[in-house]
C-alpha cells in the first residue's frame, strides 16, 4: 500500500463457503505512517490501514453476489462492518464509524505509527459485542488506506490473511 495524500479502498466479495467464518488472522506492516488522528471525526480521520469485514443478511448477500458495488453494498440497512484499523490515537478502542453509522465499528488494533504486527481476531465475538448479533453472512473484505486529510505518505502492507 502506498498512499500520498489520498484515500483508496479495494474489496473482494467472498463465496458462500466463507460466509460463516468465525475468525481471521493477518500480518500488517507500516514503514511510513500518518500522524495520530481522531477516527470518530468525519474529515481528519486518516489511518494507515483498515481491514473491513463486511457482514449482511441474505438479501444483501444475494445483491452482492449479483455484482453490486461496494458503495451499494455498504448502504444496505442490514450491513454491519468491522473495521480493524492500524491508525488513530489510541489502540484498543471501538469507535462508531462516521462514514458507516450506525452499521460500522472501527476496532483500533494499533495506534498510528510504524512496525510489523500479527493480528488474530474473533469476528463473531466482535460482531456480537459491536452490534448485538452474530447471525450475518461475511460477504466481503476490503482494505483501505487514508492520508488525504493530513496530506502525508503511507507505506504499508498486509499479508497472510486467513479466514477460519
Amino acid at each position: 500500500i502506498r498512499s500520498e495524500g489520498a484515500v483508496s479502498i479495494t474489496w473482494v466479495q467472498l463465496g458462500p463457503e466463507l460466509h460463516q467464518a468465525e475468525a481471521a488472522s493477518w500480518q500488517w506492516s507500516v514503514s511510513a505512517s500518518v500522524p495520530p488522528t481522531d477516527l470518530a471525526q468525519d474529515g481528519g480521520d486518516d489511518r494507515n490501514i483498515s481491514l473491513y469485514f463486511v457482514f449482511a443478511d441474505d438479501e444483501t448477500t444475494a445483491r452482492a453476489e449479483r455484482g453490486a458495488s461496494l458503495s451499494r453494498v455498504l448502504n444496505g440497512e442490514d450491513v454491519r462492518v468491522l473495521l480493524y484499523t492500524f491508525g488513530g490515537e489510541v489502540a484498543g478502542v471501538g469507535i462508531a464509524s462516521p462514514h458507516l453509522a450506525p452499521g460500522g465499528k472501527i476496532m483500533v488494533r494499533r495506534a498510528a505509527g510504524t512496525g510489523t504486527f500479527s493480528e488474530e481476531v474473533d469476528l463473531r465475538g466482535d460482531l456480537g459485542r459491536a452490534f448485538g448479533t452474530t447471525e450475518k453472512n461475511l460477504i466481503g473484505i476490503a482494505i483501505s488506506a487514508d492520508s488525504d486529510d493530513t496530506d502525508t505518505v503511507i507505506a504499508a502492507s498486509v499479508s497472510d490473511l486467513v479466514l477460519r
